[in-house]
């Protein structure tokens, strides 16, 4: 093939579907020579290319790079690298062909890494390019935080009630489910997002105290960043008998989820169950009946309320444009809930009715596993490309961007 087109394609990558002469993206011949690009290129080292990596600066980070050698009798290969964020080092992992990078990227930035192997005894190499994103702390100070407010979910007294504690709140102290807006007890909490890209947040209910778990059931703890203490706000895109869409608060040391159900009086305990959608149904729906700000991994950015879009803006204490209320993939400003605008790469997003959203996953979001937030209808991530910029959605490369945080 070498002309001709086989639909649309966004402006920054006509290549995909357009033919051209060596090269032809609807054919899938990606190199200039055509079909040598199949072709071994004979024996030797190949090292895998690893992806993107996001990191959080000051944070344990751990990545290993994946080898492969024609050389049957190599045992381990010699490492090597260039542009690694300083903190970080590569040696050969132990007992195999791979390499391992480890430590403590101590600066945020954009990192261009190249990786090379060597067999000592053929003296063959291979190396791999890959970029290293190290991005600040994605928890907020206190100031931005819009919250506090109530956890509300479902139980087996009044089909609804809201996550409480004695008052004062102190550790050691039981969460119960007691009825919404009952003056008598704490319920006011606020989430906050782990420093990683990605990880588990916490649930607060004072200064220094977290919603925890012991043995027997939820608890509140002293913050000390306990895998008991680590809660991941969790859409699963079904609905509720409700109508409403439904999130579980999941904690991942222990594999399951906060469950309410089996909560039959107000003032008893919370406790846990396997995580599923059918018991989401009596226990293990939750909303946040707060605000949230949306950190961004771009610096002392937040998700900011625009004129007809969502923009990025400076992270600033007690804006009411920078509160958003999360429900079930969807986010909520006082202009509606965010909604991509078109399936391509690139495309604006902009507000559409909350109400739509839930036949509509064009307005639902899932979190990924590196702090992405997923639009369900094009699979692309929701990217932050500039300070006052409209929101944008983009492939996901995991670039700062990209990644998001509630807090």
């Amino acid at each position: 093939m070498t002309s001709g087109r086989n639909g649309r394609c966004e402006s920054n990558r006509q290549y995909l579907c357009n033919g051209r002469r060596h090269y032809s993206g609807p054919a899938g011949l990606g190199t200039p020579n055509g079909t040598g690009g199949f072709s071994s290129g004979g024996a030797g080292v190949t090292l895998v290319d690893p992806g993107a990596q996001d990191a959080g600066v000051g944070l344990a980070f751990t990545l290993t790079v994946r080898a492969v050698d024609s050389d049957t009798a190599a045992k381990s290969l010699s490492y090597s690298a260039k542009g690694l964020p300083g903190g970080l080092t590569i040696r050969s992992a132990p007992r195999s062909l791979n390499g391992a990078v480890t430590g403590r990227p101590a600066k945020a930035g954009s990192y261009t890494v190249v990786v090379t192997a060597r067999d000592r005894r053929t003296g063959r190499v291979g190396s791999t390019r890959f970029h290293i994103y190290v991005i600040p702390s994605m928890t907020a100070p206190a100031s931005p935080v819009p919250g506090p407010g109530s956890v509300e979910g479902g139980n087996g007294f009044a089909g609804h009630g809201c996550l409480s504690s004695v008052t004062p709140p102190a550790a050691g102290n039981n969460v119960v489910m007691d009825f919404c807006g009952d003056a008598s007890v704490s319920q006011q909490w606020d989430y906050f997002s782990g420093a990683a890209p990605g990880a588990p947040g916490s649930l607060t209910i004072a200064s220094g105290i977290c919603l925890g778990l012991d043995r027997s059931g939820a608890v509140l703890q002293a913050c000390n960043g306990s895998r008991s203490q680590q809660w991941e706000y969790s859409p699963t895109g079904a609905v509720s008998p409700s109508g409403s869409l439904i999130t579980l608060l999941f904690n991942p040391a222990s594999g399951r989820c906060l469950d309410g159900r089996n909560v039959t009086t107000p003032g008893e305990r919370v406790t846990t169950s396997r995580c599923s959608v059918a018991n989401s149904a009596s226990g293990q729906e939750w909303t946040f009946n707060f605000g949230v700000a949306m950190l961004s991994g771009q610096a002392k950015q937040c998700m900011s309320l625009g004129a007809g879009a969502a923009v990025s803006g400076a992270c600033t204490p007690a804006d009411s444009q920078q509160s958003w209320r999360v429900f079930g993939g969807a986010i909520e400003g006082s202009s509606g809930c965010l909604a991509e605008q078109g399936a391509l790469d690139g495309q604006f997003t902009s507000y559409e009715s909350c109400s739509n959203v839930i036949n509509n996953a064009k307005g639902f979001w899932i979190p990924g596993p590196g702090g992405e937030l997923i639009n369900a209808n094009s699979g692309r991530c929701l990217d932050n490309v500039g300070l006052g910029r409209r929101l944008v959605q983009e492939d996901c490369y995991g670039q700062p961007g990209e990644v998001w945080a509630l807090n």
